[in-house]
């Protein structure tokens, strides 16, 4: 069924210049790749054919060369009136984060359609990335190519219907979807959510978003509200020094024999431009959790660091580093021969973007 969808879908996209509208459609066609090398010293996953890293959607294999993504987008824009924008990637970033969590055509990384309905305000339908969180899916859009451990427990993606304001200094949002990171619906139930984007000043942006809905799979008895709310600050100090930071509080409501729940995370990054085309982040996160809402620890730290070198605006290499640290009742990892909470892992990227 999707993939009918997709292709009357694309028919109907070439049609329109000539037999509607008269006029052509801008296209853009453009295509990523991010490539890597990941180790770390935990041992618990020694298998050759499942060396995979826990707590880790990007670089998610170690100890061999691999392709996190690879990816090709059409997008098209009429006069600013109608648009649209349809990606397909491949690599390991398609198991982790979209085969591994159910979605039924993994190779579909997006696809949506929208129309201009009055001045600046646009209504969108089909798949979307999420309007959540502080770090964007892919690692040429993140100063590190590795998400934060707060980033780890968001959603990436979401199906639904957005109606948006976009102006020039406020972008405001609303959404209608299945679920929160979810592409098919599970329930009998829809969720909401909302965004809202604010430019202070040329250097200062704010960003509140939240999802709110019945995530339970199955029938309306069993139903349990969930709360996901994010608060993110961007703030470009000079031309070579730009710090941000991140709030995620999530809440699920209590039922028959199980208590309410809740997750609180925190991070703070930083990044320091030099010799025009290097650069040096610093960033750190912190997560809490309250019966077990999400993972079983109580709390979580992450610091990670990286150098970044650009030859130019579309292509990059990086060297990062990061450890990953819970309380000691919760011990996911393995440290010679010994259940560990923690975990220092070391990554090199190179990403290539071609438009």
């Amino acid at each position: 069924m999707i993939r009918f969808y997709l292709y009357f879908c694309s028919v109907l996209y070439l049609l329109i210049p000539n037999s509607i509208v008269g006029q052509p459609i801008n296209y853009k066609l453009s295509g990523y790749l991010d490539t890597y090398y990941a180790m770390d010293n935990d041992s618990k996953f020694e298998v050759l054919s499942h060396k995979t890293r826990p707590f880790s959607y990007i670089n998610k294999q170690k100890d061999e060369f691999r392709l996190n993504i690879a990816q090709l987008q059409l997008s098209g824009n009429y006069e600013n009136k109608v648009r649209g924008i349809i990606t397909y990637h491949a690599g390991d970033l398609l198991h982790s984060g979209w085969e591994d969590l159910g979605a039924t055509d993994p190779t579909l990384q997006q696809a949506n359609a929208g129309f201009v309905v009055l001045d600046k305000f646009w209504v969108d339908a089909g798949y979307f990335l999420t309007h959540i969180g502080g770090e964007l899916l892919l690692p040429r859009d993140n100063w590190l190519s590795s998400h934060s451990l707060v980033t780890y427990f968001e959603p990436f993606y979401q199906t639904g219907v957005r109606v948006s304001y976009e102006g020039e200094k406020l972008t405001a949002q609303l959404h209608l979807l299945n679920g929160n990171g979810i592409f098919e619906d599970n329930n009998y139930n829809k969720s909401v959510g909302v965004y809202l984007g604010y430019c202070l000043t040329d250097d200062i942006n704010i960003c509140y978003a939240n999802v709110i809905g019945n995530e339970e799979a199955g029938n309306p008895e069993n139903a349990r509200l969930m709360t996901f709310h994010n608060f993110d600050v961007y703030y470009n100090i000079n031309p070579d020094l730009k710090v941000k930071g991140q709030l995620d509080f999530v809440t699920l409501e209590k039922s028959a024999g199980v208590e309410t729940q809740s997750y609180m995370g925190v991070a703070a990054e930083a990044q320091y431009s030099f010799l025009r085309k290097h650069a040096f982040t610093l960033r750190s996160s912190y997560i809490n959790t309250n019966n077990n809402l999400f993972i079983e620890a109580e709390y979580g730290y992450e610091v990670a660091a990286g150098i970044q070198y650009k030859p130019s605006d579309l292509v990059y290499f990086r060297i990062e580093s990061r450890i990953v640290t819970f309380d000691d009742n919760y011990k996911p990892f393995k440290v010679d021969a010994d259940p560990s909470s923690s975990r220092i892992e070391l990554m090199m990227n190179l990403g290539i973007t071609l438009e």
